[in-house]
């Protein structure tokens, strides 16, 4: 239900997945409807145990087909209940380093790369480790300053409204 640093991308309605119309991503408030329901106390329970004390999380689509246009679409979503299909980042970094990570991830250059890499539907870890991304201690002020500040937050994460008050940096 995620898309290019969108976890608002689709909804469930009716028993049936939809796109989320731009109407609705127009109000910063319409959530989307997940398909299935995970009780809260559950995802703190996994999440606290794995010491994350983010109001966010990180992630990527494992599924990409030959026929998507994109292979790695990666997303910064709230603080929720994913499935195996998404898995997570954790990492001890700083936020502005985690929107260069994004911003790395849903790069075109990368996309191509994890395109030729992919041989069947799944993008996982093994794929992951074999892409390239750049280590933390490339991203210097001056090259984090190409990643415009969100104005809600202030820091370098590419917003395109998805970090909401309720997030926790």
């Amino acid at each position: 239900m995620i898309h290019q640093m969108d976890h608002r991308w689709a909804t469930y309605e009716n028993g049936t997945a939809r796109d989320g119309a731009m109407k609705e991503k127009a109000n910063p408030d319409w959530e989307p409807v997940p398909r299935y329901w995970v009780p809260g106390d559950e995802v703190e329970a996994r999440l606290g145990a794995k010491g994350w004390r983010r109001g966010w999380l990180m992630g990527w689509r494992d599924i990409a087909s030959a026929t998507d246009e994109r292979t790695t679409i990666s997303a910064v979503i709230p603080r929720v209940a994913v499935g195996h299909v998404m898995p997570l980042f954790f990492v001890a970094v700083a936020p502005n380093l985690w929107g260069a990570l994004l911003a790395k991830l849903d790069a075109l250059p990368l996309d191509f790369v994890a395109r030729q890499k992919v041989g069947g539907t799944h993008l996982t870890y093994g794929y992951i480790k074999q892409l390239p991304i750049l280590p933390p201690g490339f991203y210097t002020p001056e090259r984090l300053a190409y990643i415009p500040p969100c104005p809600r937050t202030h820091l370098h994460l590419p917003c395109a409204g998805i970090i909401r008050p309720r997030f926790r940096l």
